[in-house]
């Protein structure tokens, strides 16, 4: 969804708004997943990065 956004009009991508009432819900589900990995890459130089929940 982000990339189709950026290369739709090459602009800063926003987040939709998250309404109160919507977020504990998503919050409840996530904890559930903790230490999924979100993103991993590594660089040219070697540097590794992991984002994780």
């Amino acid at each position: 969804m982000i990339n189709k956004a950026i290369e739709k009009d090459s602009s800063k991508f926003r987040f939709p708004a998250i309404e109160r009432k919507d977020l504990k819900p998503l919050l409840q589900g996530l904890s559930m997943h903790k230490g999924l990995v979100l993103v991993e890459t590594k660089l040219k130089d070697g540097t590794e990065i992991k984002v994780k929940l």
